[in-house]
C-alpha cells in the first residue's frame, strides 16, 4: 500500500471515530430529555437546582429521629426528636469550627394534649358546620336551605332588639324566681 493509501484511511479511520462519539453523545442527549432524568441515575448532567427538590431523608430508629433543618438561607442544623421521652431539640451547625450548637430543646408532652391552640377554624366551628350540613342532607329537597355554607365566627352578636313603640320591654326571668 502507498502512504497517501494509508494516510487516506487513517483520516477515515478518525472520521468514522469521531462521527461515531458524536451520535453516542446525541443519543445520550436525546435519552436525557425525553427519560426527563434517566441519565440522572447515571451521575451525568446532574445540576444543584435538581438536587434541592428532593426532599430530606428523616434517619432514626429505637426512638430517635434525625431530621435537617435550614434555620435561615445560610444557617443549617438538625432537629432530633426522641419519641420516648417526647422531646425535641434543635442544633445549628457552625462550619468555621465544624461543631454543633445547641439552640432550642422542647418537650412536647403537654402539646400533644392541646385541642385548640392557635387554630382557624376553631375545631367548635368545624364542628358547626358539620352539624348544619348534616341536618341539610337530612331535610327534603323541597325544604333545603340555600346552597351556600353558613357564615360561621368567632364574633358576639351584640346587637340589641328595640320593642316596638308603645310595647314594655319584660325583665328577663332569673333561674331562681320559679
Amino acid at each position: 500500500m502507498s502512504t497517501t493509501s494509508m494516510q487516506v484511511e487513517r483520516k477515515q479511520t478518525w472520521l468514522r471515530v469521531g462521527l461515531f462519539l458524536n451520535a453516542a453523545l446525541l443519543g445520550l442527549i436525546a435519552w436525557q430529555i425525553a427519560g426527563r432524568g434517566a441519565v440522572r441515575s447515571l451521575g451525568l448532567f446532574e445540576s444543584q437546582a435538581l438536587a434541592q427538590q428532593v426532599p430530606q431523608p428523616i434517619a432514626g430508629g429505637a426512638g430517635l429521629f434525625l431530621m435537617p433543618a435550614q434555620f435561615a438561607s445560610n444557617k443549617w442544623g438538625c432537629y432530633v426528636m426522641d419519641v420516648d421521652a417526647q422531646t425535641l431539640v434543635a442544633y445549628e451547625y457552625n462550619p468555621s469550627d465544624r461543631s454543633l450548637r445547641l439552640v432550642a430543646a422542647r418537650s412536647f408532652v403537654f402539646d400533644r394534649q392541646l385541642r385548640d391552640y392557635n387554630t382557624f377554624p376553631a375545631p367548635r366551628d368545624v364542628q358547626k358546620l358539620l352539624e348544619l350540613e348534616r341536618d341539610r342532607d337530612r331535610l327534603p329537597p323541597a325544604m333545603s336551605p340555600s346552597s351556600e355554607p353558613p357564615n360561621v365566627d368567632n364574633t358576639v352578636d351584640n346587637t340589641v332588639e328595640t320593642p316596638p313603640a308603645g310595647v314594655t320591654p319584660a325583665s328577663p326571668e332569673s333561674p331562681n324566681s320559679r
